[in-house]
């Protein structure tokens, strides 16, 4: 083509030949991913009866499970109790970390302290809330502080969850099967069973599932650093005491939105020792005789509703994407994590980059209604690669839900999985919207001279969980588990 021929493409063509290469840029970075794990084989471990009985027999390290409250008075008690109930594990304890201008959850805390031997209420020296990062600081420093004082009996493992959280039966097993070879160790996040008309909860259930049981192992196998994910992640104390060291007293960095991601970096920055514990193991379901795979992960609710879920993905996007480059910028120590950090900001571009196809997306289908023609460039011999993309766009869509459902059903069944492709559109609209409103908050707080709020989310946990003496919930939501007795009995099959 001749140069001077340039000066004839006009702007819209430029506008629909950039928007169709970047998405297909973008694509083909998440297959990237796909293939990697496909040819690499990276996917969850396995674990035979033989392995979960030799897990179970471990000397038990003493793990702190430490959970920040803020306004959780209704769910607080149940959640402790729900889950001292079902833990298989017995040394350990639950730390409260509850603010003094919170009476209602500081009363609630209390209430279940007494109830139970191993939960320890720590009252935060300041009024809340603060952030998760300062009240997990607090409790370090009561660890800490207890640990110096009772030699014997100190902690081994900081354990990191929510309020909301429902801890898999053997969660604490794995972490203490994995801290003897390990100072970081996080296990999957994953979405509880909801009805399939609540696509907005829907989304998590896509997203945690293929990052958790996908981009995660690809990033751990590029040792590209491991960013927590809030909860499931355990922390060797002998690490906790190297940040005290390396942070001025502070486990977690305050000034952060994402305390969580940060930490996972800085670990992987000191040369810490992580590991992603993407773990299952079948058994015999006693009603139906059928095998069935159970994960060992910490499962919740997400949000429900769409502004609940912008609020919540806009505090990770500015924590990751914006602060996450402010502190760190492109420091990393090898190729692979380079490319992760990139990932891990890319919803920056990502966002104008969704608008614009959308945008394209409805102009070329009113064009056709119109007119009963595709459109086509102005300078007519660039269309062949404007169509070029538009089919690798789709291809690479097509090749990218086909992988998003075969990961979900794994785990869900194919039911869950089929609406995946209707919430792959719901999720892009959020994260864009999520990323717009985090750069304005950014920006805002930019002029203000102060710091981004840290902004919390509501909790819901299952129906009847704690409540009766039981860890029970609703049939279709119970977490499945096995017993040591049933492992036995499964490992002669």
């Amino acid at each position: 083509m001749h140069y001077v021929e340039l000066f004839f493409v006009s702007g819209s063509d430029i506008w629909m030949l950039t928007t169709v290469i970047g998405c297909a840029l973008f694509l083909l970075d998440d297959l990237f991913v796909d293939f990697f794990a496909f040819i690499k084989n990276t996917k969850a471990v396995k674990l035979s009866a033989t392995d979960m009985q030799n897990m179970l027999s471990l000397p038990e390290k003493k793990i702190g499970i430490m959970i920040a409250n803020w306004h959780e008075a209704e769910i607080i008690e149940r959640i402790v109790a729900g889950n001292i109930r079902g833990l298989k594990y017995t040394n350990y304890e639950v730390i409260l970390g509850v603010y003094p201008n919170d009476f209602g959850t500081l009363a609630a805390a209390r209430s279940v302290e007494k109830k139970f031997k191993n939960v320890t209420v720590v009252v935060n020296t300041k009024d809340g809330p603060t952030s998760k990062g300062q009240m997990l600081n607090q409790m370090v420093n009561y660890i800490d502080s207890y640990n110096s004082s009772h030699i014997e009996e100190a902690f081994d493992v900081v354990l990191i969850q929510d309020s909301e959280d429902v801890i898999h039966p053997y969660s604490l097993k794995l972490m203490n099967r994995h801290a003897d070879s390990y100072d970081f160790i996080q296990v999957p996040v994953f979405s509880m069973d909801i009805s399939l008309t609540k696509l907005t909860a829907g989304i998590y259930i896509d997203e945690f599932i293929e990052s958790h049981t996908k981009d995660l192992l690809v990033r751990d196998h590029f040792d590209a650093g491991l960013p927590s994910a809030g909860v499931g992640t355990a922390v060797t104390w002998r690490t906790v005491k190297k940040l005290l060291k390396l942070q001025n007293g502070e486990f977690l960095d305050e000034k952060t939105l994402t305390e969580d991601y940060h930490l996972g970096l800085t670990c992987h920055d000191m040369g810490v020792k992580e590991h992603f514990a993407c773990e299952y193991y079948e058994y015999k379901d006693e009603n139906t005789g059928e095998r069935k795979v159970e994960y060992i992960a910490t499962r919740e609710y997400f949000p429900q509703r769409i502004g609940q879920s912008i609020r919540q993905k806009t505090r990770w996007s500015l924590g990751i994407s914006l602060q996450g480059f402010e502190q760190r910028k492109w420091k990393s120590s090898s190729l692979g994590e380079t490319y992760f950090l990139w990932r891990d900001r890319k919803g920056l571009i990502n966002a104008p980059l969704f608008t614009s196809a959308l945008i394209f997306t409805i102009y070329y289908v009113l064009a056709w209604f119109m007119t009963g023609a595709w459109p086509s460039l102005n300078y007519s011999p660039l269309n062949p690669v404007l169509t070029t993309f538009m089919w690798a766009n789709l291809i690479f869509s097509v090749l990218r839900i086909a992988n998003r459902i075969s990961l979900v059903t794994a785990v869900y069944g194919f039911k869950v999985a089929s609406l995946s492709p209707v919430r792959w559109l719901l999720s892009n609209f959020i994260n864009t919207a999520s990323t717009y409103n985090a750069v304005y908050k950014w920006l805002s707080s930019k002029v203000r001279g102060d710091l981004p709020v840290w902004a919390k989310t509501d909790h819901i946990i299952p129906v009847g969980f704690g409540m009766d003496n039981k860890n029970m919930i609703e049939p279709d939501m119970t977490p499945i588990s096995i017993s040591e007795d049933r492992l036995e009995a499964n490992s002669q099959m």
